[in-house]
């Protein structure tokens, strides 16, 4: 960024603040993955439509997704979708509806689900494994956050699938904490517990993303009344 930045290429330095985002999100937590990306915004606007703007505010709209700032999310990721559709951009359109929709659901927005359901659809007729893995992940922890637990069930493996055949690691990982959560609806406790107790052992240590399986476990200690649950 150094480099961009002394040739005073807003370009370049936009690009890489984006990619930059995406490392601090696993390296240092949201704050600093949004103002990365919030950067790469205020670089690259006033240079005009373009991929690397559309996808910085894919990256913003991300950032908020995963904080559950709803309307930030919403937002950042229909303006987006917008710009990447008017460029013809269908590589970046599907994620940025993936965010957005996500968004619409968990806030309880009319027709979130419809519009999930059809950005998981885009992802996969564009061969994007990764975005179909990773709706597959939003969608069924938002059936959870309902209480339908036969859809997120039948969603849940769906996304196993699609990240076994793919080997995507990150989205196996979440598709697993999310079976504890059905676990855990459906009363297979111990079943759950000793999965989780697995996949947060120090040696397995993923970073941030072992939020989701912690509090998990952490419920089910509090309920079972186990001493380790803080």
């Amino acid at each position: 960024m150094a480099i961009w930045e002394s040739r005073g290429n807003a370009q370049k330095l936009g690009a890489a603040l984006t990619v930059l985002s995406r490392t601090e999100y696993w390296a240092s937590g949201p704050v600093a993955a949004l103002a990365a990306a919030e950067r790469a915004v205020d670089v690259l606007g006033p240079l005009g439509p373009s991929t690397e703007l559309a996808a910085a505010l894919r990256d913003v709209a991300r950032t908020h997704a995963f904080g559950d700032h709803h309307e930030e999310a919403i937002a950042a990721a229909a303006e987006s979708r917008e710009l990447a559709t008017s460029l013809g951009e269908e590589s970046l359109v599907s994620p940025a509806l993936l965010y957005e929709t996500s968004a619409q659901m968990r806030s309880g927005r009319p027709n979130g689900e419809a519009n999930l359901m059809r950005s998981l659809e885009l992802a996969d007729n564009l061969g994007h494994a990764e975005y179909s893995a990773r709706g597959c992940v939003n969608i069924t922890a938002a059936m959870l956050s309902v209480d339908r637990i036969p859809e997120a069930y039948d969603i849940f493996r769906r996304g196993m699938a699609k990240a076994q055949d793919h080997e995507l690691y990150s989205q196996l990982f979440r598709l697993r904490s999310l079976q504890s959560q059905l676990d855990l609806y459906l009363g297979n406790w111990e079943e759950a517990a000793g999965y989780l107790e697995r996949m947060v052992t120090p040696a397995a240590s993923v970073g941030i993303i072992e939020c989701m399986p912690l509090a998990v476990l952490g419920c089910i200690k509090l309920r079972t009344g186990n001493d380790g649950a803080t």
